[in-house]
């Protein structure tokens, strides 16, 4: 899920629906825009006047492993 959470109202539920459709031993790869990153200071100034991300809500690493780790689900 590359660039998607950010998009999602309950980040902790959409994965554990995407989980839920896993085969056995699957896996699910994250891939998001670090919002302390400078790309993400970046898309954070310019949030507003962005069609596509005036509604995102971008996460800090730290945050995204929080949310990880709610959802009870193994990580590697």
């Amino acid at each position: 899920m590359v660039t998607t959470f950010c998009f999602v109202g309950d980040f902790v539920k959409s994965l554990k629906e995407a989980y839920r459709f896993l085969k056995t031993d699957g896996f699910i790869i994250v891939g998001f825009v670090d919002k302390e990153s400078e790309l993400g200071k970046q898309y954070q100034l310019k949030k507003e006047e962005s069609k596509f991300y005036r509604n995102a809500t971008l996460y800090a690493v730290n945050e995204t492993i929080t949310l990880l780790r709610e959802t009870n689900i193994q990580m590697l």
